[in-house]
Order: structure tokens, then sequence, then C-alpha cells
């Protein structure tokens, strides 16, 4: 028999349709993307046929022991438009989705006659409408009945049964002819006297409109040969495919962030769903990420920009992703304060890596409400914490002393996350709380008159000016005590500011532990060697970059170099012994080398 593609409808008791789909289609769709295209579908048709606004049909949820309704009505109205439910329909768990003023025709189950793809694939409110059905729906019915699923599928619009079963590994469609359309209701009517337990059934005894579609999946279903048995279909595994719609979830407040942009969904059972305009898209599985970067997603998101590549998979174009994620972060984390907490960590792990955040210094630095939580976080929430890249860190010898002296814990941030700080304008460089630190101790410090303090003041000048990259910096000894710091190097100026007490032997001798009985000359040169050894570590390592070896060698190289220089200086001083002798005749110096001194 042969069906009519034109204006009319079915002009034959039977007909076979050939979808054009082999049993082996779309290998990589689940159960759950099938359910997906079958509600989207179903909301599609409610709004065309009913003609309201999406934020106008409201679903209500209802569930018992024997059945799961989701209905749509009108906010304003009760009819019901349609329903999804899963019963035990004569002791089989049966899934029936029924659309009110929809109509199947024979040519939506032709492949390529629905119009256009890229429509198709926004997965919000597309023209797939209730008299034009999706490529996406023949692709779900198919899956829904191959194995490892093994459902039956059904269909009734007006007095046409639509039996859908595979012939030779293609999807075939045989419409057949019956009498006039009744209630659906009442096949459902009949089963509740069977029960004998009267009201059962959640859905309300009124009579269909001769315009719908009614879609059956269960266990009981007809193939090639005739009546074959099918799998039906459980509560637990019906629940599980409702996830593909995130309007027939129930969330409590503190489980889901709504905002303008779209939604934060914080509920764990959710971790790692991608949503777009309400539909979910590749359901993620160990090792298998929903994001189209291929990292973990610790939220679920519910997206409103973009639309999905051909299989349902991602979003596209690719940066959309990110994007979207980012403005819903925006609106979320003001309503929301404490998920600050939560962006700080994502941002800052290193493994795994976080989806939710993924090109941050690219799309997050523009959205303001997150960088100035983040800042605010971290410098109001958090203190007594220094914060840090690990370069800082590793270039400085002694930036744990320098992180203690000033009362701090330190904390190391992930590269791109400091990055990204440092671009908004957050700054916490040991530099530059040093120089808060100490500051205001900028009056020189007059050098005594005695041997010690000059012996000192000559041995850091010397030491300077021993390699070339200290040669020109100038150094001071400065009054203060306010911190606990004992000399400060100004890169921008080339200035070393160094604490008085270096000045005197009783404070170099507790700087450095040592008794104040030890000889002078060996605490001259210890306490000389501590100071300039310390400037030449906390100086840029771009600086020793010469000679075409490694910047760490030739710092220290340098180290050394002054280590020597202060070496022979306190040497010479120790070895050397002067006479001097006066008569009427001649005055005599007599200078006097210990060769054992070095």
């Amino acid at each position: 028999m042969s069906a009519v593609y034109g204006t009319g409808y079915i002009n034959s008791q039977e007909i076979t349709i050939d979808c054009g789909l082999t049993s082996r289609y779309a290998a990589h769709w689940t159960p759950v993307g099938a359910f997906r295209e079958i509600v989207r579908n179903w909301q599609d048709g409610i709004i065309e046929a009913n003609k309201p606004y999406r934020h106008q049909i409201w679903v209500k949820w209802r569930e018992n022991e024997n059945e799961i309704v989701y209905k749509a009505t009108k906010r304003s109205e009760h009819q019901c438009l349609g329903y999804i439910r899963w019963s035990r329909f004569r002791g089989l768990g049966t899934v029936d989705v029924m659309n009110r003023g929809a109509i199947l025709q024979p040519w939506h189950l032709g492949m390529g006659n629905t119009g256009n793809l890229d429509t198709d694939r926004r997965l919000g409110p597309a023209n797939v409408l209730n008299a034009s059905y999706g490529e996406g729906l023949k692709i779900a019915l198919l899956v829904l009945m191959r194995e490892p699923q093994g459902h039956a599928v059904r269909c009734v619009c007006r007095n046409i049964w639509w039996t859908f079963y595979f012939k030779e590994e293609k999807l075939v469609a045989k419409a057949t002819r019956t009498a006039p359309a009744s209630s659906i209701y009442s096949i459902y009517r009949d089963a509740d006297r069977e029960t004998h337990t009267p009201g059962c059934f959640l859905l309300p005894h009124t009579e269909a409109s001769s315009e719908f579609v009614q879609f059956f999946i269960d266990g009981t279903g007809y193939g090639e040969k005739g009546l074959e048995a099918r799998r039906e279909v459980t509560r637990e595994e019906f629940k599980r495919w409702t996830k593909a719609a995130l309007f027939l979830q129930q969330f409590d407040d503190d489980q889901i962030v709504k905002t303008p942009r779209g939604d934060l969904i914080i509920d764990p059972e959710y971790s790692g769903c991608l949503y777009l305009n309400g539909f979910l898209l590749d359901k993620p599985t160990i090792g298998n990420s929903a994001s189209v970067t291929g990292k973990t997603l610790n939220f679920g998101y519910n997206l409103t920009l973009g639309t999905t590549n051909r299989e349902r998979q991602y979003t596209a174009p690719v940066s959309i992703e990110s994007i979207g994620i980012y403005f819903i972060w925006d609106y979320a984390i003001l309503q929301k304060k404490d998920l600050v907490e939560t962006l700080d960590r994502l941002l800052d792990s290193e493994d795994p890596e976080y989806a939710d955040v993924a090109s941050a210094d690219t799309w997050m630095l523009s959205h303001r409400n997150i960088m100035d939580s983040l800042k605010d976080y971290l410098l109001k929430q958090c203190k007594g914490t220094w914060y840090h890249e690990a370069a800082e860190k590793s270039e400085n010898t002694r930036f744990e002393y320098i992180v203690q002296a000033l009362g701090y814990k330190p904390r190391e941030l992930r590269g791109t996350y400091w990055k990204l700080l440092r671009q908004a304008g957050f700054r916490t460089a040991a530099e530059q709380e040093q120089k808060e630190k100490i500051s205001q101790e900028s009056s020189l410090a007059p050098v005594p008159d005695n041997v010690f303090a000059r012996t000192m003041n000559r041995l850091v000048l010397a030491g300077l000016k021993s390699c070339a990259q200290t040669a020109n910096i100038c150094a001071f000894f400065v009054k203060g005590n306010s911190s606990r710091l004992d000399m400060l190097y100004y890169d921008h100026a080339q200035v070393l500011k160094i604490k008085e007490k270096w000045l005197t032997i009783a404070g170099a001798a507790v700087e450095l532990g040592m008794p104040e009985s030890i000889p002078m000359y060996y605490l001259l040169f210890h306490s000389a060697r501590r100071l300039l050894a310390d400037t030449i570590q906390q100086m840029p390592l771009d600086r020793f970059s010469e000679g075409g070896r490694n910047s760490y060698q030739n710092r220290r190289q340098a180290i050394s170099k002054v280590d020597q220089r202060i070496l022979e200086y306190t040497q010479i001083k120790k070895g050397l012994k002067y006479t001097y002798r006066k008569s009427r005749k001649l005055d005599r110096l007599k200078i006097a080398w210990d060769p054992t001194a070095g």
C-alpha cells in the first residue's frame, strides 16, 4: 500500500513506511538522549498548539506507587495540554507521552523531510512544530527499540495506530486505520476497573481531543512476524530518563541557582551535566565529559547560548560553552555568596582541571562580579595568607623567611589563576608587601665612629662593587624596628636599605645566632656575607642571564665573588700588623704580614 504525501492524511487501511534509518545509526546515542528528543518534541508541540510563550506553560508533577505523571497546563487554566507518564499498565512498566492538538503525518517519518537541521539543533524553542517532527524523534525511537534497550514503541494519532519495528535491520513504521478515536483515557479507565482499585491513576478521566499524538514505550510490541515480547520500562529506568529535561526535575532552593543567563546546578547528583535551554546534552559517563573541553565539570549547568553539534553532544561554537558558564557565574555569585570559596578551589586546581573555569584568563576577566568577589574573598576573608606564584618562591631563596617575618602564612596559587588575578589588578607580591612594611623606616642612620661599624659599612660597599650585577646599587643604613625584616632591596631604584642594628656587635650577633665573644672579624665576615647574599637573591633572576649559562648558575657565581671579596678584606685586616716608631731623625712605619692568615 502507499501513503499520500500532501495535504491529506492516510487514504488506505494500512501502509508501511521506510524511515531511512538502520539499527546501527547514531550508535553513541543513549536512552537518556533518546528520551530527550521525545520530550523536546512533546514540549514544542504543546507550545505551538496552544500559542502561549514558553513561560506560560506549567508542568505539574505527581507520583504514587503505580504512576509518575508530568502534566502540562496553562498557568491560568487547569485543562491538560499533554502529559508524560510512567505507569504499571496491565502489569508492565509503560511510558506514554501525549500531545493534545498535535498530528503525526506520514512524511514526518522519512529522513530529510523535517526542515532545517541547524534550527532543530537549538534544543530550545525549535521550529519542530506539532505538525513537523524532527529528525531526533526518529533516532530516539530507533535507540529505544534496539538492543540493549529492546523496548516496544507504538503511536496513536486520530484513528491511526503506528507500529514501529525493524525489517532487515531498517526501521519501518506501519500505519493501520482503526475505528474513529474515542477517549484515549478510556484505556486506563478499563485498566482501573480490572484492578478493582478505583482512582489509582493520577490523570483525570476526560475526553481527549480528536487531534492528538500519543506514543507508548513498553514491553509489548509488534515485529515483522507479528506480536513479540520486548522489555518493559522500569520505574528506575524512567527516572533516569527524565534527567534529560530540566523542567522535569524537582530541586530544593539550595540545589540550584537560577539566573537570567542560565542555571547553576549545585545538586551533586547533577555534577557534570550540561543542559542547553533546559535539555541535557550527551550524558557524561566515567572517563567521558559533557564539556567540549574534555575536562571535568564540577557543577551542572543550564546554558541559554549556542547550538549543538548534530549528535547533540556539545555546544557550538566551542567558545560558547565557557562564555555561557561565566555569564551564569557572574549572576550566581551575587545570589549565593559562599560560591566564591568553591570557585577559588576550582581555579586553583591543577589535577583535575575543571571545565567550569576553562579559559578563565580569556573569558572570566570581563565579568566584574566574579573578579570583585574573588579579590574580596582572598584579601578580606582570608587575612593572614600570603598569595604567590611558584616562580616567586623558586627565585627567592629567602622567600619563606620574608613571609614569616611579615607574619603571614604562604599559599602558592596555580600559574593561570595567578595570571588572572594579576590582570585584574590583584597585588600581593613579596616586594610590594616588604615595601609597605619598611617604607616608613627611611630615615638614614649615621655610621658610628667605631671599628666594627666602619668596617661593616666598608665591607657592604666593597662587596656590592665586586660583581657587575650589583655594582650600581647604593646601600644605606636606616633607623626603625617596626618590622622584623633585616633589609630591603628596591630593584626599580637600585637602592639597598639595611637596619642599623647590623652596625653593632650585639645586633649582628643576635641576628646570626652567635655569641658576642666571637672574634670581631668572624662576625664581620658572616654579617656582610648574609646581607649581600640576601640582596642578590632578591634581585630579578633575569639580571643574571648572561654568558650563555643558566641564570641560577650565574647568580651563585655572583654570590661567590662577593664572598671572596669580603673574605680577602677580613683576612688582610686580620693578618696585618702595624708598628710605628718615632725618632728625632726619622719616623718609621712597619707593616708585617702573617702568612698563616691566608
